[in-house]
């Protein structure tokens, strides 16, 4: 939960930090479940937020497509993210 309430994260980057800090795959893999579960995770809203704020700031389609796919999100999101 700390990791949440900094900012949002992708499922991969949750489950990413997660191994970092020390957990093992299955007990990383199954809080990220239950963060998508429970709503705190959400990757099409995660990319539909940045993609409104990066855009608002100038950026274009290709620079934000490559920072969505390199924090984890599916190329399905991030297509209609755009």
């Amino acid at each position: 939960m700390r990791i949440l309430s900094v900012s949002a994260k992708s499922s991969r980057e949750l489950e990413d930090k997660l191994l970092k800090s020390g957990f093992g795959p299955t007990e990383a893999e199954s809080a990220v479940a239950e963060c998508v579960r429970r709503g705190y995770v959400n990757d099409a809203l995660l990319a539909s937020d940045f993609t409104a704020c990066v855009m608002s700031r100038g950026s274009g389609c290709r620079k934000i497509r490559q920072k969505l796919l390199r924090r984890g999100i599916s190329r399905e999101l991030v297509d209609q993210a755009l």
